[in-house]
């Protein structure tokens, strides 16, 4: 992408360190406070892994997308946005602590030593900031951008430390060694196109990929090429094809004696790391059969345990390969493409999805684990830290997600469930769904929806799920013996449940086809204690209705419709009052949590943004370090 004025490069001083030989694998060694956790990029995180997500313990909001991943060093996380800045915030409050104006979007990911931060930004610099401070010590300007007319270049290259020195690859086409001290550059390599590519460094070697469709090692002392390797990619016609099929996005990853790393023209490549004699390649097969290995793979492959973890575009997977024979152990499907990069965390792969998904997956199965939904797209790579994972969404924000631990306070979840299998007498259950959908509420269908319930009920999480849809599945309101319903078991946890269509619980549908088989008008009273035995037709008359004092401070305009009613006397709060008196929009307390009964109308709802502000009351934790 051709910018105005000279991009930076930010350094952070390190100490020395003698280069090794390849050689047998050394014993595993844990990430560190880089791209990929240090410069071989293997992205192994050690420690307690997060096993399980409750929510996050807080969001930090930019003025950007975050597409640069995170980096961990003590007590602060670094991380980079499409603002311009530079941020360095408290790990277990999310407090900023410093930023610093990187002149451009920060897409690389930082490196952090014991002094300083480093990192490139989009006015082609490579900038070192005092880690205390954040104030500027050097910065080293890269050259004009080499042309590249096919677009979609999310990321910067990530600058790589190892001993004196750090490793980054510019725009000009050239890879740079830079001395930490003081920003002298010691040489530069060239070569056919922008470097994108994160250079990995090992045994005395910088291993770094190119849009010219070629992996560079270079000898990391001399500067001078050792071997390179054109991957397809590189005799492709692009004028023929009329997209990208050459470059390297996905930075190399060593271990074992190999470098392995993605690229555009459908491979994933490993090679001899000595020679960079080809191994093995392995095709990405793009999601829809009607086209083959046409999908990039841009992720960049974590290594642990002989296996190779690495994400797929258009191929919509995130894959386990082992990595001295290219077999594929498993292949987990995704909704959407995986641009970013796992990251290994004791038993689990962590990765994010174009979803906005952020999910981890079991290493021997690839079965899902767990998953968080942001608001946007999530190229960040995962970092794990204190069993919390560190991850940056398109959102703009970067998110710390954790289990549940004593003392810690959890942002809400907010969530609603719509399934057009079950939905039906409401009209409205869609616009309610793309509403709240857009003020970054979780989709719910019924599938996901007991996982969701089960999952609250058993840590407690602060949550509300609003019921656009009329019916949930059975598994959430059948009693198992003598425990109550899973929707009962979530209240009383401490959860909300909102409710806009027919009486709650009360129609009967056939799961798998949607076709309605009847009503039950006991089942509000069964479940919540609410209700008539029995509908009559005055109850479904649409009523206006006059809002109480609590109806108000919760945020229902002054005037409400609804049908449907009960006594005021079998609900604990009445949000509003209709001409007869009976209670059209209630709540009522179940041991921590509450169930609140809304609009009630066939039609849809003229107040979505009552509804919103109605499920939120009280759930917004108090201002403090999260944002």
């Amino acid at each position: 992408m051709n910018g105005i004025g000279v991009r930076l490069l930010v350094c952070f001083a390190i100490g020395g360190a003698p280069l090794v030989s390849f050689g047998a694998e050394p014993p595993r060694t844990c990430a560190g406070p880089q791209f990929r956790g240090g410069p071989e990029h293997r992205a192994v995180y050690c420690g307690d892994p997060a096993r399980h997500v409750a929510g996050a313990l807080w969001r930090f909001a930019t003025g950007g997308p975050i597409d640069s991943s995170p980096a961990v060093a003590g007590e602060i996380v670094y991380f980079g946005s499409g603002d311009g800045s530079l941020y360095a915030a408290d790990v277990s409050t999310g407090r900023e602590i410093w930023r610093f104006d990187a002149g451009g979007a920060v897409d690389g990911s930082p490196a952090v030593d014991a002094s300083a931060v480093y990192v490139s930004s989009r006015n082609r610099r490579l900038s070192c900031v005092d880690r205390t401070s954040g104030r500027a010590k050097w910065s080293v300007p890269f050259g004009e951008d080499l042309p590249f007319p096919w677009g979609y270049e999310v990321f910067l290259s990530s600058p790589a430390l190892d001993g004196d020195s750090v490793y980054v690859g510019g725009g000009d086409g050239l890879v740079y060694r830079v001395a930490i001290a003081d920003g002298r550059v010691i040489w530069k390599f060239p070569t056919g196109g922008r470097v994108r590519s994160s250079p990995a460094v090992s045994g005395g070697v910088v291993f770094a990929g190119s849009f010219d469709g070629v992996l560079y090692a270079i000898d990391a002392r001399s500067g001078k090429l050792r071997w390179k390797y054109g991957t397809e990619g590189a005799t492709i016609d692009l004028e023929k094809w009329g997209f990208d099929r050459r470059s390297i996005d996905s930075s190399p990853a060593v271990a074992d004696g190999v470098v392995t790393f993605g690229s555009r023209d459908a491979h994933q490549y490993t090679l001899d790391a000595a020679s960079g004699r080809l191994l093995w390649r392995l095709a990405h097969p793009v999601a829809t059969p009607d086209h083959a290995e046409l999908a990039w793979c841009e992720s960049s492959p974590a290594i642990d345990g002989g296996v190779s973890y690495a994400g797929s575009s258009d191929g919509h997977f995130v894959d386990a390969v082992e990595l001295k024979t290219g077999r594929e152990l498993w292949r987990h499907a995704t909704t959407q493409r995986v641009i970013g990069s796992p990251a290994v965390s004791g038993d689990l792969v962590v990765a994010g999805s174009g979803d906005g998904t952020i999910f981890a997956l079991d290493r021997k199965d690839g079965r899902r684990v767990w998953s968080f939904p942001t608001r946007a797209r999530v190229y960040s790579s995962p970092v794990v830290a204190r069993s919390t994972v560190f991850v940056g969404s398109a959102d703009g924000s970067l998110y710390a997600l954790s289990d549940r631990r004593p003392g810690a306070s959890f942002l809400p979840r907010r969530a609603v469930y719509s399934d057009p299998k079950l939905s039906g007498w409401f009209s409205g259950a869609a616009a309610v769904r793309d509403y709240l959908a857009s003020e970054g509420y979780e989709l719910l269908d019924a599938a996901t929806l007991p996982e969701f319930l089960g999952d609250r009920a058993a840590d407690g999480v602060p949550s509300v799920v609003v019921f656009a849809s009329d019916q949930p599945p059975s598994s959430v309101t059948t009693s198992a013996g003598d425990a109550p319903p899973l929707v009962r078991r979530y209240l009383e946890a401490g959860g909300r449940a909102v409710w806009v269509g027919f009486p709650p619980f009360a129609l009967k549908s056939d799961e798998a086809t949607g076709k309605r088989t009847g009503l039950d008008p006991a089942a509000t009273r069964r479940i919540l204690a609410v209700g008539p035995e029995a509908f009559s037709s005055a109850d479904a008359e649409d009523r206006g209705a006059i809002t109480t004092a609590e109806g108000i401070e919760r945020g229902l305009p002054r005037s409400w419709m609804g049908s449907f009613p009960v006594s005021p006397g079998e609900v604990d709060v009445v949000l509003s009052r209709d001409t007869q008196g009976m209670a059209n929009a209630w709540a009522k307390r179940f041991g921590k949590g509450e169930f609140v009964r809304l609009w009630g109308m066939q039609t849809p709802i003229t107040e979505l943004e009552a509804v919103r502000r109605v499920s939120e009351h009280g759930l917004v934790p108090p201002a403090g370090g999260a944002r």
